[in-house]
C-alpha cells in the first residue's frame, strides 16, 4: 500500500505581527501620506477627520512608497 503524507491541520497563531490592520493611503500638496491603524475605529475616525479637510483615501494605492507614516493606536 502506498503511504500517504497528511498536511498538519492545526489552527493557531503564528506570532505577533507588527502589521497594522489597516491602511490607507492619500495624496496631500503632491505627496503621499500611510495613515495606519491598529483597529478600523481609529481609521474611520481619522478618516472622517481628513474629510472634514477635503482628503479623500486614494482609491487605488498600489505600490505607492509614502513620504510619510502616520501610525495611529488607542489607548484602553
Amino acid at each position: 500500500m502506498e503511504s500517504l503524507a497528511r498536511p498538519d491541520c492545526s489552527v493557531g497563531a503564528a506570532g505577533h505581527y507588527a502589521r497594522p490592520a489597516s491602511a490607507y493611503f492619500y495624496t496631500v500638496a503632491g505627496r503621499f501620506i500611510c495613515v495606519e491603524s491598529c483597529d478600523e475605529q481609529s481609521a474611520d475616525l481619522f478618516r472622517r477627520y481628513f474629510a472634514g479637510w477635503h482628503v479623500a483615501p486614494l482609491a487605488d494605492a498600489g505600490s505607492i512608497s509614502p513620504d510619510a507614516t502616520i501610525n495611529i493606536r488607542a489607548r484602553e
